[in-house]
């Protein structure tokens, strides 16, 4: 209850502004129109239909009501707290998972989650709801337990591609765990789960060539998560695809940066030195290998192709939201692993005072476990209620931004076709097309794209994209761009022919 009123407390009615998030919602809002699963018109294949699914009714009854939206949020991450203490019960005392459930809820991770109308807490808590069934159906394999668990994979697979990692380490836990069951009730559920998986790639592919034209090629939009994996850069829509060599650089890279990440959720990034980051992720992996070593469950199984999924990913810069939030299913999971390894040695310590008993040393190490993350997160969650509930919400370079995308909705025609950086927010709030143009490095070439997509206006910005590929084309032809309006640091200019 404690968690559920502390989530809810972040359902403001302001929207925090990310590329997905718009997305999402746009997306919603043509499944509430009766207009298909479309985006801008395009049919959109990129984007799993879960979230917008789930928004949609709250689009159709509320229009674009994001305080009820962010409350579904609130909901999901408070329901992630009690699935996570049920799944982990099925392998753990209730302390441990008791544990865990609380250093889950405290995490400053899932409050900053929770407060982006995204997949990503949504996803949390279907995944756990997916591995409960799954577990289940390991160990009865009954008709009720096959279809709640077909069900509960295909939900999370409809939230987010990633998934497919569930149906991955159910089919590995049930062939390989699990040999005491005949052959014909191990193959049932892992027959089940690969049809699960196989349905969700024959819909995409079916509706990409079904539902409407594609997205032109080259803009950064039409590149969907199977284009970026297999690109070497996938903000270069002309760069050839990786190659082994690619790959295992990517993966190393991942490796060091996801760690520092990883070390961020668990310290509540409170890390003093990389060193002591180092510690928790060495705890964290001898965690898992002495899970591992007593025979790998379905938890081992996800946890490691999770990682892989993350690994094979482009190359991610330095810990950001956006980035991190690939680990958000994986919280859970770096908490209860790092556990592994403090109960162990508090027990050790136990065994070696007047009286001692190994359960007692679990207690007091998994007691000290908790009240550390409570003590590194508490004042951050805190500090991140007050904020969403700032006035006025938006401020500076995103205030500027905004106003910007207001006066186009009040002052373009619908017909309008803009080029920005964060196109997305321009159909979302606008609803004017916009694409923030190929990225590309010659100036003519991303002109004469502009031009066959029939762009009528383009804003300037002092952001990394724009300043690489947007300022330049205005630059270079200045004759074609009249100067309409600047808001801040963004400066509107209306094409010319």
């Amino acid at each position: 209850m404690f968690a559920a009123a502390a989530y809810c407390s972040l359902a403001v009615p302001h929207w925090r502004p990310t590329w997905d998030s718009a997305i999402y919602i746009s997306l919603a809002r043509a499944i509430a129109r009766g207009e298909g699963y479309v985006y801008m018109g395009y049919a959109d294949a990129h984007y799993p239909p879960g979230l917008p699914l789930l928004l949609s009714p709250t689009v159709l009854f509320s229009g674009d009501n994001v305080g009820l939206m962010r409350l579904l949020m609130a909901a999901c991450a408070a329901g992630s707290v009690g699935m996570t203490y049920r799944l982990f019960r099925r392998f753990a005392d209730a302390g441990v998972s008791l544990s865990v459930s609380i250093m889950t809820g405290a995490s400053w991770a899932l409050f900053s989650a929770a407060t982006f109308v995204l997949s990503d807490i949504p996803y949390l808590f279907l995944s756990l709801v997916a591995l409960d069934r799954i577990e289940c159906c390991v160990r009865k394999c009954s008709r009720r337990n096959l279809l709640l668990m077909a069900a509960a994979v295909a939900a999370a697979v409809g939230m987010r591609t990633v998934g497919v990692t569930l149906a991955a380490a159910g089919a590995a836990v049930i062939l390989f765990e699990h040999k005491a069951a005949s052959p014909g009730k191990r193959l049932r559920p892992v027959g089940i789960l690969i049809g699960v998986v196989a349905l969700f790639g024959v819909g995409a592919i079916a509706h990409g060539a079904l539902s409407g034209p594609p997205m032109p090629g080259e803009m950064r939009e039409s590149a969907g998560y199977f284009k970026e994996v297999l690109s070497s850069d996938p903000d270069n829509p002309r760069a050839a695809p990786v190659d082994g060599h690619g790959l295992l650089e990517r993966g190393m890279q991942n490796a060091c940066n996801y760690g520092h990440m990883a070390s961020d959720l668990l310290s509540g990034r409170a890390a003093p030195a990389a060193g002591f980051g180092v510690v928790l992720c060495g705890l964290c992996m001898a965690g898992w290998l002495a899970a591992c070593a007593r025979g790998a469950s379905l938890l081992e199984w996800y946890s490691a192709f999770s990682v892989g999924a993350c690994l094979l990913w482009n190359a991610q810069p330095a810990p950001t939201y956006d980035t991190m939030r690939y680990l958000l299913p994986l919280l859970p999971f770096l908490f209860y692993y790092t556990l592994q390894p403090v109960l162990w040695i508090g027990a050790m310590l136990a065994r070696h005072l007047p009286g001692g008993r190994d359960s007692a040393g679990r207690t007091a190490a998994a007691l000290a476990c908790v009240a550390l993350v409570l003590a590194l997160n508490v004042p951050e969650d805190i500090a991140r209620v007050r904020s969403e509930h700032r006035s006025p919400y938006y401020a500076g370079a995103v205030a500027d931004y905004l106003d910007a995308v207001r006066w186009i909705s009040g002052q373009t025609p619908k017909d309008s076709v803009v080029i920005t950086d964060r196109a997305p927010y321009v159909w979302y709030l606008a609803e004017r097309r916009a694409f923030s143009g190929p990225w590309l490095a010659d100036p003519r070439e991303a002109f004469d794209s502009w031009t066959r997509n029939r762009v009528s206006h383009v804003i300037t910005g002092e952001l990394d994209h724009a300043r690489r590929f947007i300022n330049p084309v205005v630059a270079a032809f200045p004759e074609h761009f009249r100067l309409v309006r600047r808001f801040g640091g963004n400066a509107l200019y209306e094409k010319r022919p």
